[in-house]
């Protein structure tokens, strides 16, 4: 911004939400009665305060909690919620084609 000549600034009056992480869902998104946050097709057994985002195939949780389970069409990511900040470490060990 600091290098930009063409700049316009209208006020907002909205509540902001930094959707910047995965532990950040659960604000948005309907909670269950044992804490998990789920979309897509999840199947829970005995599983509390989970992420789960499945977009195509099942995610089955079962006696696990504090986990975010992330399902797309390219990867699955399984992480303790207390790394999810640490996410980002293995981006640079992803194939290039998964990146």
């Amino acid at each position: 911004m600091e290098k930009a000549e063409r700049v316009a600034v209208g006020e907002a009056r909205f509540d902001w939400d930094d959707m910047g992480s995965w532990t950040a869902l659960p604000a948005h998104l309907p909670i269950d009665e044992h804490g998990n946050t789920v979309r897509g097709p999840v199947a829970i057994h005995d599983a509390q305060n989970n992420i789960a985002i499945a977009t195509k195939r099942l995610i089955a949780l079962c006696g696990v909690r504090d986990l975010i389970v992330i399902e797309t069409d390219d990867a699955i990511l399984v992480c303790h919620r207390d790394a999810a900040e640490q996410i980002k470490h293995l981006q640079p060990k992803l194939p290039d084609d998964v990146r």
